[in-house]
């Protein structure tokens, strides 16, 4: 290594660096938020709606919606007011913004055969 150039040692210590903070990151992803595991789970939540034959909500939103919205009570309370709907769940990924939104109603829920027929 003493025959390398400078630039080289650079960027090889840079890479060992950025490799090793991807490994340890990953081997303790499940325990950092979570947040991670509720955006791994999109997929599957998409997915009840596209199972389901009848209308389904979604609630879709930031941290402040899932601090803000119980989706069992909001459930109850449509249902108390003649609004069934079978399905109610909440995408809330932290830290999102509305483009963020938009990008999982494109990929998610808009392709699906049967679509959400009411979201917040």
């Amino acid at each position: 290594m003493k025959n390398l150039p400078t630039v080289a040692k650079v960027l090889i210590t840079l890479a060992v660096v950025v490799f090793s903070a991807e490994a340890l990151l990953r081997s303790i992803e499940g325990s950092l938020s979570g947040n991670i595991s509720h955006v791994i789970e999109i997929p599957e939540l998409s997915e009840r709606f596209d199972q389901s034959d009848e209308p389904g909500l979604l609630v879709l939103g930031n941290s402040l919606t899932n601090n803000g919205i119980d989706a069992t009570l909001l459930k109850s309370g449509l249902e108390a007011q003649g609004l069934a709907y079978p399905t109610v769940e909440k995408m809330v990924p932290d830290a999102t913004t509305i483009w963020s939104w938009s990008c999982i109603l494109r990929n998610r829920i808009y392709d699906l055969k049967n679509r959400v027929r009411a979201g917040l």
